[in-house]
């Protein structure tokens, strides 16, 4: 068990039976009340995001969670499919679930993947990525008054904002957490 001020972002616990993935942290102190534990949480099989109200003093099941690499082989309309690097068997991950860390797959790399009770249920990102620039447009004179920046794809097709400097080809450093351009590699 688990108390609910030791609640942190990243820990996996169960609540009613569901398991959640925490996203976000507060305490709140009422004058005279008790204290309230406001957890932002991601429900781990469907994907759903809600805020979940605890009192201070309360426990939560820990949930038995498994990280496994594996590698990302593709994607169709509704899951995106896993092998195990050791077994070769495939899994497969809801769209919905992965809806934001799809962004930062490449098709044969390999990932940290979540499993609860045997059944993949969310991607562990690196906190920062490498990616090659597939297409960048050039730069354009007189756009410089601020800290200009152009739309550019990396290669695995997601759009990002870059700096005028980057051209194609480039590598380039990407925060997994905000999705935002880091340094050029």
């Amino acid at each position: 068990m688990i108390n609910v001020t030791d609640l942190r972002n990243g820990i996996v616990f169960v609540h009613y039976g569901e398991p959640y993935k925490v996203l976000g942290y507060e305490h709140i102190k009422m004058a005279r009340g008790s204290a309230v534990i406001k957890v932002k949480v991601k429900h781990l099989l469907t994907g759903s995001i809600k805020e979940i109200s605890l009192t201070n003093g309360d426990k939560v099941e820990e949930a038995e969670v498994e990280n496994k690499t594996m590698q990302f082989l593709y994607k169709d309309d509704d899951n995106h499919y896993f092998m195990d690097n050791i077994d070769y068997s495939q899994y497969e991950i809801p769209n919905a679930n992965i809806a934001y860390e799809s962004k930062f797959l490449i098709e044969g790399k390999d990932f940290q993947i979540m499993l609860y009770k045997g059944k993949p249920i969310s991607i562990i990102l690196a906190p920062s990525m490498f990616f090659k620039i597939e297409s960048a447009p050039p730069a354009v004179k007189g756009n410089t008054a601020t800290s200009a920046t152009k739309k550019a794809i990396i290669e695995n097709g997601t759009e990002i904002e870059v700096p005028l400097f980057i051209k194609e080809g480039d590598t380039i450093k990407i925060n997994t957490e905000t999705g935002l351009y880091v340094n050029r590699a």
